[in-house]
C-alpha cells in the first residue's frame, strides 16, 4: 500500500529525472559529434590539441566555433527541459484543476461526483483518496437521511397510536424513535470535528 499522503505517483520523479539525463546525454553526444566534424572539416590540423597551441593565429576562427558548439549543446538541452517542463506540468496543473472543482461539488453538497484523470496524469493517488472521501460521506449521508425518514414514520406512529388511546403501540413506538435517536447519534459519532 502506497503511503497515504503521497498525492503524486513515485514514478514520476524517476521518470522525469531519467529523461532529463537522457536529454543532457543525447545533446552531449550531438554537440561533440558537431564539434569533431567542424574541427576535422576546417583544415586547421588533425587534432583539436594542435588547434589550441596555434590559438594565437587562429583566436577569432576558435572563439567563433566554440560559441557555435556551445550553443548547439545548451540549445537542445534547453529546448528539452523546456519540453519535459510543460509536458508534465500540463499533468499535473490540468488534474488540480480537476480536483478543485470536484472538491467545490463535495463542498456543495453533491456527494456522488468523482476525479476522473487521464492516464498519463500524475496524481492518481489524490484521485483515488477524495474518490474514496466523496464515497464514504456518500454513504453516511444515505445512511443518516434513512435513518432520520424512520425516525419521522416512527413519530408519525406515535401520535396516531396517542391519538387512537393505544398505550401498547405507542409504547413500540417509543421504543422504536429510542432505537432510530441511538442509530443517528452513532452515525454522527463516526464524524470527527
Amino acid at each position: 500500500m502506497e503511503h497515504p499522503l503521497k498525492a503524486i505517483k513515485t514514478t514520476f520523479t524517476v521518470n522525469l529525472s531519467l529523461r532529463i539525463v537522457v536529454l543532457m546525454a543525447a545533446a552531449t553526444a550531438v554537440s561533440g559529434v558537431v564539434f569533431y566534424s567542424l574541427a576535422s572539416q576546417s583544415g586547421l590540423a588533425a587534432s583539436y590539441g594542435s588547434v589550441i597551441s596555434n590559438a594565437s593565429v587562429y583566436k577569432a576562427e576558435i572563439l567563433k566555433k566554440s560559441i557555435f558548439i556551445y550553443a548547439l549543446f545548451t540549445m537542445p538541452m534547453l529546448a528539452g527541459v523546456v519540453f519535459l517542463s510543460v509536458l508534465y506540468s500540463h499533468r499535473v496543473a490540468g488534474p488540480l484543476q480537476r480536483v478543485k472543482k470536484v472538491s467545490r461539488d463535495i463542498a456543495e453538497g453533491k456527494l456522488d461526483v468523482k476525479v476522473r484523470f487521464r492516464q498519463n496524469d500524475i496524481i492518481h493517488p489524490l484521485a483515488e483518496s477524495i474518490n474514496r472521501m466523496a464515497e464514504s460521506y456518500n454513504m453516511r449521508y444515505s445512511r443518516l437521511r434513512g435513518s432520520v425518514e424512520r425516525m419521522q414514520e416512527e413519530a408519525q406512529a406515535l401520535e396516531a397510536s396517542v391519538k387512537g388511546g393505544d398505550m401498547d403501540d405507542a409504547g413500540k413506538a417509543i421504543a422504536a424513535l429510542s432505537m432510530s435517536s441511538k442509530e443517528i447519534e452513532r452515525l454522527l459519532s463516526d464524524v470527527k470535528l
